[in-house]
């Protein structure tokens, strides 16, 4: 798969080129739906699937607070999996931004990208404030030779998929609700940095980890995890809060303490997907109370993931 990172970089394939537009957060069952009728069409031509997208967030833009689903790299790695051939992301900038409609038609998808079809969701806005909408994105592409297929909402076992929805189970610590909407395990990806040791003193031992503000995570809790490093998955009992039993902390840490693992590894990016939320955070009364339930966290997660044996991505 190639990936561009900007309009410039970008290389027309002498093929007929389909395209997927949209932000593609999350990288759902629905854009999978969505992708693979781009795949579809693009084979009945001989041509080659191009996922057309923006990051950071176009929300982001103009100072409204979106948590995005996944990071850039995460997303990448998603669509990667999806089998398309070329992937572009390009910076929402102002100049974009202020694009009218037909411009935006005109100059970037017909002009730049030189697309034979566009595919969007029912939803799919674009231009100066999102001024375009699907019904626009027909027309106007008509106007430029440029084919449009629309696809309608995608449901789940009766719940419309959508990024919205999925951000909202998260946010509650609903990891099953969203992994059935995502179609894989919530995940994300940060950078281990040196925390206060208070776990290594208690004979469990964290990774602390870092990772960007404009990143969803789940709701504060203890979670079962798999923890992804050099390729290899280990279990994990991870906590995303603020420790109230050791510290007087007022900002949210996420630590996790990787099973049967021995490495120092600050410094280092690690994969955490998550699996099932396991307790809401508490303070306890004392140290052993503390040390006496992550015992007993550590083995409902072993026992939950001997029992299930769940899938990974």
């Amino acid at each position: 798969m190639k990936v561009f990172r900007s309009l410039e970089q970008y290389i027309s394939p002498e093929k007929p080129v389909v395209a997927a537009l949209g932000n593609f957060d999350g990288v759902h069952l629905g854009h999978k739906h969505l992708i693979n009728a781009a795949k579809d069409i693009a084979r009945g031509i001989n041509g080659e699937t191009l996922v057309f997208t923006f990051f950071p967030h176009p929300q982001l833009l103009f100072n409204n607070h979106i948590e995005v689903i996944n990071s850039l790299k995460l997303k990448i790695d998603l669509l990667k999996s999806l089998g398309v051939e070329n992937v572009l992301v390009i910076p929402f900038t102002k100049t974009i931004a202020e694009l009218s409609p037909p411009c935006f038609v005109h100059e970037i998808l017909s002009n730049k990208l030189k697309i034979s079809h566009a595919v969007a969701g029912f939803n799919y806005t674009f231009g100066h404030k999102g001024k375009g909408k699907a019904e626009d994105l027909i027309k106007q592409s008509a106007e430029q030779n440029i084919k449009v297929t629309i696809i309608e909402p995608f449901y789940v076992e009766g719940k419309l998929v959508s990024s919205t929805k999925i951000r909202d189970y998260i946010k509650i610590g609903k990891i099953a609700e969203a992994a059935r909407l995502l179609g894989y395990q919530p995940a994300i990806i940060g950078k281990v940095i040196e925390g206060n040791k208070i776990g290594r003193q208690m004979g469990f031992p964290t990774a602390n980890l870092e990772w960007d503000n404009n990143l969803l995570i789940p709701a504060t809790g203890v979670y079962a995890v798999r923890v992804e490093f050099d390729n290899v998955l280990y279990m994990g009992v991870l906590n995303i809060g603020k420790k109230p039993t050791v510290t007087q902390n007022i900002t949210i840490t996420m630590e996790v303490n990787i099973l049967d693992f021995q490495r120092e590894i600050y410094g280092c990016e690690i994969k955490i997907i998550f699996y099932k939320k396991l307790r809401d955070e508490t303070k306890f009364a004392s140290i052993i109370e503390l040390k006496k339930q992550i015992s007993n966290d550590v083995q409902t997660t072993i026992k939950y993931f001997r029992d299930t044996n769940p899938s990974t991505p």
